[in-house]
């Protein structure tokens, strides 16, 4: 079940800088992807966890509540009858295929073992206007937890895909 979320709060540079904080104890992942516009183009992904932020959570919530599983904190429609067990898992990624090397979304997933609805997936849109305040706020927590930049990241991402890719072609 993947729903993406139409309208939010991230055109806003407050909410992004009082809502988006990397998990500093959460290790990054490089991968890669692939996009077919008229030809298959690989390109080197790095993801990053997120943490679990009010902001990020009223977002997703309303996803959840669209649904008609509960909410996990309060809102106007469950002021009283919420998930106290639940929670979400935030991913956002930065790629080598955008120029700003951000993602298109932020990816969330729902972790309530005692609920129904465990395990689905939402998205929640970046909007253009939002990209520049976004890839900012990555660039100074990146730096802050991992002493890197985003760039540097994406760059190691590629390396890595590369390696990766040799190593595939000499055991063939």
């Amino acid at each position: 079940m993947k729903k993406n979320l139409k309208e939010n709060k991230l055109n806003s540079a407050e909410f992004i800088n009082g809502n988006i904080w990397l998990d500093p104890y959460a290790e990054y992942y490089y991968g890669h992807d692939e996009s077919f516009i008229c030809y298959p183009c690989r390109f080197a992904t790095v993801s990053l966890y997120l943490q679990s932020s009010d902001g990020l959570t009223a977002l997703a919530d309303v996803l959840r509540e669209e649904d008609g599983y509960l909410p996990m904190l309060p809102t106007e429609k469950h002021p009283d009858d919420y998930d106290m067990d639940g929670w979400y898992d935030f991913y956002i990624g930065l790629n080598s295929y955008t120029e700003d090397h951000l993602d298109s979304q932020i990816d969330c997933y729902v972790n309530s073992p005692y609920a129904e609805g465990d395990g689905a997936h939402y998205t929640i849109d970046i909007p253009y206007s939002a990209r520049e305040a976004l890839r900012k706020r990555l660039d100074e927590q990146v730096m802050e937890c991992y002493g890197k930049t985003c760039e540097e990241l994406v760059k190691e991402s590629e390396a890595f895909m590369r390696e990766d890719y040799e190593y595939e072609r000499r055991t063939a």
